[in-house]
């Protein structure tokens, strides 16, 4: 039997030993929900697709209808553009004379050949501003799904929708979409002003689609991308709650089979209509959701009882700064190694691997959520990370060190954000520092290859960081088409990309290792009868990337409470005994502590 003195003596040296040892002291692997762990996941949402054409899927019927299109695009000539070109009102002459190039290079090449003649025009240079020139534009092909509305309606009321319905709702008649073309034409400092090499790129696309109605029209209906059939959210957030509560290896550390979710999302849709659909469907599989900013394009999911996460960086009055944080590394970096970073190398983790990168804080007590400073004493840190692909050892490195840095500094910054909300709170009743010990790195690190994802792999074990999966195991497997904005790169186009992109990454000790802890969905490493492995995205996966995850183990410090910088540190009254003693009385099951009894609690009294 315990005596309330010697209770006293144990809270009182545990509470000295904090002060003293900091984050490192007196730890025990065990989480708040029963079963002391949860569910970390990451996943690319694909984001703003568009284009129901880009990607090949396994699959029969989209093969077909595709076929169709390229023989159609693989045979345009001259003779069917020029009609279209005739039908568009009075343009430019910087739009005339690209007009002219264009039929020049159609003569020759058709001189020489009964092939088509238009898709060998579309170079890297005719193309160079295909993705960066987007206003007033009208693609039937790469902007099928892409929300419009007319532009000969001054209507603000009126609605939104797909591209591909021009062509659509006119039975095929190609006089709706050639007038729109022939008024985007006329805006000013519009997309076809600034390059009108686009107008023709835009044009040839728009008579493929007319040429082939059915094919287009039977990839347009059932594609994942139009928004008639969005369900995407649906599967993704469903797969994402399923892998909580299927996995026998997680039932048997939770037994009553709750546990909890931390996604990150990575290409977070701007689109209204597919962020909403998103949203819906998150909070009908209880997830509450933290969006960065628009800049970044990711957030964080997590389940809806763990309340509302505190977001630590993703504007200018955040608490952490990733393109501070990248920026140093990258400073530090070209200091210390021969021939340090490239323009482009350097924009890429600055511009692009900061921007898109979302720090945030759960608290994992899910009897009182954040809304009390008691509540506050163990929190997760969360981090979210698209990366810029790593194409060279020391980015990877650079990719490792910003990992390790992103983690401490909101770890640091967890404490002064949660005063934030809690402006009452002295000194004296701060959090302490190691009650923001865990944490969670979710990542698409658009790593390409297995070496290089070892690599990677070898520079967090030197931060004491360990990533989920084996680098062997793919997260994605595509394979473009040739009906996109680059459509010239034979490297990008009816070649099957695999790579080991996503992980989850967090401290070595952390990670539930088995044979079932670690989860890819959808299957894509098993080979089929015919000798192929599925590719995304498809109709029933809406990405080109797999969702991830994995179990990882949660620390509960020692609850006490931060002193003021005056305090003097007392001696311990009593001997470590007391507390060895104390960690003896808990069960162990699973492989983590029970919580104790209500009435073997340590109490307030002084």
């Amino acid at each position: 039997q315990k005596t309330n003195k010697q209770r006293h003596a144990l809270k009182w040296w545990v509470s000295s030993y904090y002060r003293l040892m900091g984050s490192a002291a007196l730890t025990t692997p065990r989480g708040p929900i029963e079963g002391g762990g949860l569910i970390a996941g990451v996943l690319n949402l694909l984001g703003e697709g568009f284009n129901p054409f880009e990607f090949l899927p396994q699959q029969p019927i989209f093969l077909e209808c595709y076929e169709t299109l390229l023989h159609e695009w693989d045979h345009l000539r001259w003779e069917h553009i020029s009609p279209y070109i005739d039908s568009l009102s009075s343009f430019s002459s910087e739009v005339d004379s690209c007009i002219d190039q264009f039929r020049i290079h159609c003569e020759k090449s058709e001189a020489n050949s009964d092939k088509g003649s238009v898709a060998s025009y579309f170079s890297e240079i005719i193309l160079k501003n295909d993705n960066k020139f987007l206003d007033h534009r009208l693609n039937l092909v790469t902007f099928a799904m892409r929300p419009y509305k007319m532009t000969q309606n001054d209507n603000d009321d009126e609605k939104c929708f797909a591209q591909w319905r021009l062509l659509d709702s006119n039975n095929g008649q190609t006089s709706l979409w050639i007038k729109e073309l022939s008024l985007l034409l006329q805006k000013q400092n519009g997309s076809y002003l600034k390059d009108p090499r686009l107008l023709i790129w835009d044009l040839c696309c728009c008579v493929l689609a007319s040429r082939q109605l059915d094919a287009y029209t039977s990839i347009c209906v059932k594609s994942h991308l139009n928004p008639d059939n969005e369900n995407g959210g649906e599967v993704f957030f469903s797969a994402a709650a399923h892998a909580a509560t299927n996995v026998e290896n997680y039932k048997m550390l939770n037994p009553s089979g709750r546990m909890p979710i931390v996604l990150g999302l990575l290409e977070w849709p701007a689109q209204a209509r597919r962020r909403d659909a998103f949203l819906a469907s998150c909070k009908q599989h209880n997830f509450t959701v933290s969006i960065g900013s628009d800049e970044s394009g990711v957030a964080i999911a997590s389940s809806a009882y763990l309340g509302q996460p505190i977001v630590l960086s993703g504007d200018a009055s955040s608490v952490v700064s990733p393109k501070a944080i990248m920026s140093s590394i990258v400073d530090d970096l070209e200091q210390s190694s021969e021939g340090g970073f490239n323009k482009k190398e350097r924009d890429g983790l600055i511009k692009t691997t900061a921007a898109k990168t979302l720090a945030s804080m759960v608290c994992l007590d899910s009897k009182t959520g954040h809304s009390s400073p008691e509540a506050g004493s163990n929190w997760l840190i969360c981090v979210v990370i698209h990366s810029k692909e790593p194409k060279s050892a020391l980015m990877t490195k650079a990719l490792a060190l910003f990992v390790s840095r992103m983690v401490s500094a909101a770890q640091e910054a967890a404490p002064r954000a949660l005063l934030t909300m809690h402006p009452h709170l002295q000194e004296g009743e701060e959090v302490a520092p190691s009650d923001f010990s865990n944490f969670v790195v979710m990542s698409d690190t658009n790593v390409a290859s297995h070496p290089t994802a070892q690599i990677f792999r070898d520079e967090l074990a030197a931060h004491r960081l360990e990533a989920s999966l084996d680098p062997s195991v793919i997260t994605t497997r595509k394979k473009r088409s040739r009906l996109h904005g680059q459509c010239y790169d034979a490297k990008k186009c009816h070649v099957t990309v695999t790579a080991p992109k996503d992980c989850i990454i967090t401290s070595t000790a952390s990670f539930v290792h088995n044979s079932t802890s670690d989860c890819v969905f959808p299957d894509i490493n098993t080979i089929d009868g015919n000798g192929a492995a599925r590719t995304l995205p498809d109709s029933d996966w809406a990405s080109d990337h797999c969702i991830v995850t994995s179990m990882i183990s949660i620390k509960e410090p020692i609850r006490v409470t931060v002193p003021s910088s005056s305090a003097s540190i007392p001696s311990p009254p009593v001997s470590p005994g007391a507390r060895e003693s104390r960690m003896r009385s808990r069960s162990w099951h699973s492989g983590f502590f029970d919580e104790p009894n209500d009435d073997d609690e340590l109490d307030d009294e002084p």
